[in-house]
């Protein structure tokens, strides 16, 4: 019997949710005859200090112990890790334990064959991953070219001055927002317990991920 771990997602901006997609990949595991073994939640707040890290190090520990030897989720690969590079990384570890993907919204297609081969589906999910990681690459490159161009050509590179400042003032004067955002909480849900406008605690956010 296969034993399996199960890999939800959401998005404080668009309200997603973990019970809805556990039930379906685990009506999914039953239908198959798998043993799911943990049901593994990550939540996406937009800041820094989210549950991926800690999603990203339970699958490796769940793989390196052999307790599971497929992952289940519905589509979004990228869930493997914080972006492309970590996920293609926490990806080739999997494969390299021994340990397959399966997207169930994609045929149940699966990253590995029977015989723990790189399967078709894993070799395009590899190529997507690398090509997402060479374009951003090359995407901060050109902006940084931009960039240098800019200053010899003696514009305003970067926030205007006294915006810093500013800054730290508004984060200082909402500490109440600071904290629930850091912890993931919703927008909207924020504004409603600090008793704020729902574009002050959006301000805020902005000045967070900009930090």
């Amino acid at each position: 019997m296969s034993k399996v771990a199960i890999l939800t997602y959401t998005s404080t901006h668009h309200g997603q949710n973990h019970d809805r997609q556990a039930v379906e990949l685990a009506s999914y595991a039953a239908d198959k005859g798998y043993q799911v073994i943990e049901v593994i939640e990550r939540t996406l707040s937009g800041l820094r200090d989210n549950t991926f890290k800690a999603g990203t190090q339970r699958l490796l520990e769940l793989a390196a112990t052999n307790r599971v030897n497929k992952i289940l989720l519905k589509r979004n690969i990228a869930l493997l890790g914080n972006n492309a590079a970590q996920a293609l990384s926490v990806l080739n570890e999997l494969h390299r334990l021994g340990v397959s993907v399966v997207l169930t919204d994609f045929d149940s297609e699966e990253s590995l064959t029977l015989d723990r081969k790189l399967s078709t589906i894993g070799q395009t999910i590899i190529t997507a991953l690398s090509t997402t990681i060479a374009w951003k690459a090359e995407h901060k490159q050109f902006i940084k070219a931009g960039l240098a161009e800019a200053k010899l050509r003696g514009k305003q590179v970067g926030r205007p001055a006294g915006t810093t400042k500013d800054a730290t003032e508004i984060l200082k004067k909402y500490p109440k927002v600071l904290k629930r955002l850091k912890k993931g909480v919703s927008v909207r849900h924020t504004a409603r317990i600090c008793g704020v406008s729902v574009s002050t605690v959006q301000k805020v956010k902005k000045l967070l991920e900009a930090d």
